[in-house]
Parts: structure tokens; C-alpha cells; sequence
């Protein structure tokens, strides 16, 4: 445990245990009182050696008696099994992630714990600049709170729960969640409380940008999914044929879009949470309602002798087994099909590989980016490194 840690955790234990210290505090005041008027000897210091029972008392009197005997028992109940308690129990973590995240000042405020989230606190913690993560879920952030990293559980909506993260001293605050409401609820919040904040927010609809950018919110908007676009659009370029997009999600859409709409090619979106009624007024794009994690499912309603391309855009990362099936049984049964699969972490890219597939983060792709807009003084802002010749 840190020292700043330790210091929390008392802070913390002297708040819960205020009344039997105030007690204590008071009848060692009493006997202290008690013995500079009824001692000979008025010196403090021989008072004090009396009062805390390290000196005996030359009074005999009822009340001395009284004292010599009560102020041993409170001393041991009450003094040495707080501090002992302080030394080697532990509090609640939550708690003390909560109080730690409201004694920072001048910190970056991180609201949400997706994927694009977690890079970020990640590169705050490997470059040790001050956070604090706001998150609903506290078993999505548990090793966080567990290393007594200053997390808040609660809804970023909520007023509190923004003062609880010290959202008055932050210097910026960057909101990843997927919620477009929310997320316009949140930045009015805090601009609220405070006026002079960066503030970046993940937002999927391009038509709010122009009203946060705007006094007083003063925000950059971004999507994750519209950055992800361009190595779509680079890997789409000048290929032909139908393509098959496997997702439900902003960025699954987008692509779908892109092919059908932009490019005119038979387009499918496919997933078992779609809605099949989703582009009925396009004829280039088809979405179907249906389980794609196993090829025959596919196959079912689509001939992948006509597909050139396969784009596997699924969010989760449990969905990872699915999309390894799915690259092996392609590459065996289809090695025609280019296949592009998203992945959330880099050491898995080197798995798909070996059955032809070409994966991408948006998560990676977009802290990137995020990167390059950001304030000089942001916290994430990579710093070009200039090299001179010797």
C-alpha cells in the first residue's frame, strides 16, 4: 500500500471511528484538567506524564482512582486498536478509490470503461499522469479499484458523482461511452461546474457536433467507427463483387453503407440483433436477422461463391472465438474471400493471420488519432520526437 494510500485509509477509519476518539479526546482533557488543579508540581510536561498514565499521581482522591483506572481501558480499546486497525486492515476499496479520486487537482477525467477507455487510462498510468475514471460497472474496473486507483462507481449524469471525481479541478475530460445522450447530458453537466475544461467526446452522429462545439460546452466530437473508415475505404478500393459484413454496431452500419450506398455493390449486414427491416429502402444493402457464427448459418441465406469480400466487425470480445471459426473454415472452404476481422487486442492479430485475415482495433486506430487532436497540454498528447544529427 502507497503512503498517499495509507494516509487515505486513515483519514478514512478516523471518520468512521469519530465518536469513540472524541470520547477518548475528551476524558484524557477531563483527567488533564483535573490533575493541574489538584497536583503540587504545575509543570506541563509532569502533568502530561500523569494525565497519559506514564507518571503516578501524588493524589489519592476518588476521582484519581476513577481515572488511573478507566483511562488504561479506553487507551487499549479505543487508541492502540485504532492504530493498530489503521496499520493492517483494509477498507472497503471502493471507498477508497473514491476518496483518492477527490484529492486529485489538474488530472484528466476519463468517462466510460470501453475499449477506447481503457487505452487511454492505460497511457496515463504507463506515463504516471493523475486520472480519475468514472465507470457504472464496478466489475468491469475491479483490478483498477483493487490497486486503489481513483475510480468512481456511478452514473457521470448524476451531479455527485461528477463532484466525487473532482470534476472542478480537472483539466479535461474525455467521454468514450456509447450513449449519445448521455453523453450531451454529461457535457452540460459539466460545464456547470466547470467552465474551462477540454473536453473531447465520442459521439456516432455527426449532426451534434456543430451544437457541442458550440458556447458554453466548447467540445470536439469524433467517432471511433467514422476514423476506423479509412482503412475500410483503402482495403474496398477498386474491388468488385457482393461483400458480406458481419456486426450490429455504428461501425458495421458505416460499412455497409460505404459498400452499398457509395461504392453500388450487392452489400449484406448480418447478425441475430439487426433489423431486418433496417434498409428496406436500399436495394444495394440487405440486412438479415439471423445467428453468423457458424458458416453453415451463413451459407443458409447467402451464396459466399458470389462474395469477394467478409468484413467481421463484432465488438465483443467474446465474440473473438466466433470470429476465429469463422477465419479457419473460410480459409479452408473459401481461400478466395479477402477477410477483415476486428480484434481488441494486438496479440491476437498474429493468430488470424495465419489464416489469411486482416485485422484491425478501432480502439488502437482511435486513441491514435484522438492523440493528434488534442490540446498540447492534454495529458495524452504524443510529443513528436525530433532526431538531430550528432
Amino acid at each position: 500500500m502507497s503512503l498517499n494510500t495509507f494516509l487515505i485509509d486513515l483519514k478514512l477509519k478516523i471518520k468512521q471511528n469519530k465518536w469513540p476518539i472524541m470520547v477518548c479526546i475528551g476524558f484524557w482533557l477531563m483527567g488533564f484538567i483535573f490533575f493541574y488543579l489538584v497536583e503540587n508540581d504545575k509543570a506541563i510536561g509532569n502533568i502530561l506524564l500523569i494525565s497519559f498514565g506514564i507518571r503516578n499521581s501524588n493524589n489519592h482522591s476518588d476521582m484519581a482512582g476513577l481515572y488511573n483506572l478507566v483511562w488504561p481501558v479506553l487507551l487499549e480499546t479505543i487508541i492502540l486498536g485504532f492504530i493498530f486497525g489503521a496499520l493492517f486492515k483494509k477498507y472497503n476499496p471502493v471507498i477508497t478509490s473514491q476518496i483518492l479520486a477527490k484529492h486529485q487537482r489538474n488530472h484528466t477525467i476519463v468517462i466510460g470503461s470501453t475499449h477506447l477507455g481503457e487505452r487511454i487510462i492505460e497511457y496515463l498510468q504507463l506515463n504516471n499522469k493523475n486520472f480519475v475514471l468514472i465507470e457504472r460497472e464496478d466489475n468491469k474496473v475491479e483490478n483498477l479499484i483493487n490497486s486503489s486507483a481513483p475510480v468512481v462507481i456511478g452514473d457521470a449524469t448524476d451531479d455527485e458523482i461528477l463532484i466525487d471525481a473532482s470534476i472542478s479541478k480537472a483539466k479535461e475530460v474525455f467521454i468514450t461511452i456509447n450513449d449519445a445522450r448521455d453523453s450531451i447530458v454529461i457535457c452540460n453537466k459539466i460545464r456547470d461546474i466547470n467552465k474551462d475544461c477540454a473536453l473531447y467526446v465520442r459521439l456516432f452522429g455527426d449532426y451534434y457536433y456543430k451544437y457541442l462545439a458550440q458556447e458554453p460546452i466548447n467540445a470536439f466530437s469524433f467517432s471511433t467507427s467514422k476514423w476506423a473508415m479509412s482503412s475500410i475505404k483503402e482495403w474496398s478500393q477498386g474491388e468488385t463483387g457482393k461483400t458480406l459484413v458481419l456486426g450490429r454496431d455504428n461501425l458495421s452500419q458505416r460499412i455497409a453503407e460505404y459498400l452499398g450506398k457509395d461504392q453500388s455493390r450487392p452489400t449484406v449486414i448480418m447478425d441475430e440483433h439487426i433489423d431486418s427491416d433496417l434498409y428496406d429502402e436500399e436495394s444495394a444493402i440487405n440486412a438479415i436477422s439471423d445467428s453468423a457464427n457458424r458458416l453453415r448459418f451463413i451459407e443458409d441465406h447467402i451464396n459466399l461463391n458470389e462474395v469477394t469480400q467478409i468484413f467481421i466487425v463484432w465488438k465483443e470480445e467474446e465474440e473473438f472465438s466466433d470470429s476465429l471459426y469463422l477465419c479457419t473454415r473460410l480459409n479452408q472452404k473459401y481461400p478466395s474471400i479477402k477477410v477483415y476481422v476486428r480484434i481488441f487486442d494486438e496479440e491476437l492479430a498474429a493468430i488470424m493471420e495465419r489464416f489469411n485475415a486482416t485485422t484491425f482495433s478501432t480502439s488502437a486506430y482511435a486513441f491514435n488519432m484522438l492523440q493528434k487532436q488534442v490540446q498540447k497540454d492534454s495529458a495524452i498528447y504524443k510529443k513528436k520526437v525530433i532526431l538531430t544529427k550528432e
